[in-house]
């Protein structure tokens, strides 16, 4: 039982180790900053990328904000990443956000409003 409790654990305490690998810019003699890997301006342009490579219609939509957050969404790959809303232009209209998730690895994620 306590051998199974410890690899438990152990294993749960080396998850943030493998994500740091990716999520942070590492700088001279191991350390890194929390200078997001990818930048603003990177990601929108990843994201624009995707969008015309997926076909979607965004001429009726804007950019309504961009934030960096971790762990986005239960049903998203967990890790630090852009998230791009597109908002509907028309008002009170549901399922018009269309949200771009860009990882700190320059992959991509989707969803959308409700």
């Amino acid at each position: 039982m306590k051998a199974t409790t410890l690899l438990l654990l152990l294993s749960l305490a080396c998850v943030p180790l493998a994500l740091i690998a990716d999520e942070y810019i590492r700088l001279g003699d191991g350390e890194t900053t929390r200078r997001p890997a990818v930048s603003i301006e990177d990601a929108l342009a990843i994201a624009k990328k995707h969008i015309q490579e997926h076909k979607h219609d965004i001429s009726h939509h804007y950019i309504d904000s961009v934030n960096l957050v971790s762990d986005p969404h239960p049903n998203l790959k967990r890790g630090r990443c852009w998230r791009i809303v597109w908002e509907f232009e028309a008002p009170h209209t549901a399922g018009g956000q269309l949200f771009i998730y860009v990882y700190m690895d320059r992959s991509v994620a989707e969803a959308s409003g409700i």
